[in-house]
């Protein structure tokens, strides 16, 4: 027995739309095997249209109400729900139509926006951090940078009491640096006013830290 109207119309009320739509189908194919009605045609374009409309393809409800009003031109339901869906397909076409108006309103905006046209600020650059500076106040060498401890300080007053002693032993040092190694004869040895004598050759200094060495070197006695 063919699918009967009633049941597509049944089927699409409980939102089941595929069963609708393959309903209405096989009634249309049945018109090959018996002599179906136009107007029984017409109603299945119609329930057609119906399950359509419900899934929001106002498109093909259109094409299936013009099919149903093809087979039976006086169906006066397939006319209304015709010129219904037409509104509906209108109203669509205008939302759409805003839609993209507003979307390419936006996208102008923003494509001449001064913020987006401005070039981006160069970043600042970082401050200078202060251990750079100093590092560069003491001449690039870490080396001399280390402190004495409270023993280091002791031995080292215990060999350098005078400040004339110390001066003389750094101007010593420093012509040793600039003409070579000196004689060892004619190196002026340091005068000590209070402690022993201690006697520094320019040798001794070479490649060390002389602050350090001075420190850890142990005072000669008499």
């Amino acid at each position: 027995m063919a699918p009967q109207p009633e049941s597509m119309l049944a089927y699409t009320k409980q939102k089941k739309i595929e069963k609708a739509l393959d309903h209405c189908e096989k009634a249309l194919r049945e018109r090959l095997k018996i002599a179906v009605t136009s107007e029984l045609r017409g109603k299945v374009h119609y329930r057609k249209a119906e399950a359509y409309e419900v899934s929001g393809e106002v498109s093909k409800a259109i094409a299936s109400c013009k099919l149903s009003l093809e087979v039976n031109p006086d169906n006066p339901d397939a006319r209304k729900k015709l010129s219904q869906l037409k509104a509906q397909e209108a109203d669509q076409r205008k939302r759409e139509r805003s839609l993209f108006a507003g979307l390419r309103g936006v996208c102008a905006s923003q494509a001449v926006s001064p913020e987006a046209q401005a070039p981006k600020a160069a970043p600042a650059p970082a401050a200078p951090d202060s251990s750079d500076e100093e590092f560069a106040d003491k001449g690039g060498d870490d080396s001399d940078s280390e402190e004495l401890t409270l023993e280091q300080q002791k031995v080292l007053e215990q060999g350098l009491t005078d400040r004339d002693a110390s001066a003389r032993l750094m101007s010593s040092l420093g012509m040793a640096a600039k003409h070579g190694p000196a004689d060892p004869h004619m190196v002026q040895p340091t005068n000590m006013t209070v402690g022993p004598e201690v006697f520094w050759t320019p040798e001794s200094f070479k490649g060390k830290n002389v602050r350090m060495s001075m420190a850890k070197e142990p005072a000669q006695g008499y």
